[in-house]
């Protein structure tokens, strides 16, 4: 996988810089860069690339400036590396309170650069493996509640079911005493009146009595 790194400064000779100290690396598709002149154009670049891995910003710049610039990124899981000048230590340490992962002075040291661009790196993929995790957590707790949820719909349903089939099986046994008693009655009266009409017969025969 290939960590996308945002660079944001307006000097011109940065770019050829690092293109040219992480060649090796940017050859083996081990690193990328892309490059913007300012926090307008940077927060461009993280709309259409959210994907980025990584920022290094400079302080001083036109338009807007590093400081600005972080205080718009910091709900994104994407660590930025402050990149400044001796003098404007006041101002890194503004940066480091707004949540910059770290600092680096100019002149840049890029041995010192590709240090902290790496530790940066997989502080980087720490983050998205803790949101992937969390992710995976929310989905699980969702699927939960709705099987909780239809384990309590279930249970009313199988509530209102068995109330009436209850209701059935308890009266069964007396349904068949009285239909007992009406055969014994309609067995006596046969006993007794054995010359029945014929329409009565042909009632009795049709209903099927006996089945």
């Amino acid at each position: 996988m290939t960590n996308l790194v945002l660079v944001v400064d307006d000097e011109p000779s940065v770019q050829s810089l690092l293109r040219q100290r992480f060649r090796k690396r940017i050859a083996n598709a081990e690193l990328n860069f892309i490059f913007a002149q300012d926090g307008i154009e940077a927060l461009a670049v993280l709309e259409k690339h959210p994907e980025v891995s990584a920022i290094l910003t400079d302080i001083n710049m036109p338009c807007m400036d590093g400081l600005t610039l972080l205080s718009k990124i910091q709900d994104r899981d994407c660590p930025a590396v402050v990149i400044s000048a001796y003098g404007d230590m006041e101002k890194i340490r503004k940066a480091m309170n707004s949540g910059a992962f770290d600092f680096l002075t100019k002149p840049i040291d890029f041995q010192d650069l590709e240090i902290t661009l790496d530790r940066c790196l997989r502080h980087s993929q720490y983050l998205r493996e803790q949101q992937e995790r969390l992710q995976r957590a929310q989905t699980q707790l969702i699927q939960a509640e709705k099987l909780a949820s239809i384990g309590q719909i279930m249970a009313g349903v199988a509530h209102e079911i068995n109330n009436p089939v209850n209701f059935l099986i308890n009266n069964l046994e007396p349904a068949k005493e009285y239909i007992e008693d009406i055969f014994r009655l309609l067995q006596t009266y046969q006993h007794c009146y054995p010359e029945v009409k014929p329409q009565l017969q042909e009632l009795y025969q049709s209903i099927d009595v006996d089945f």
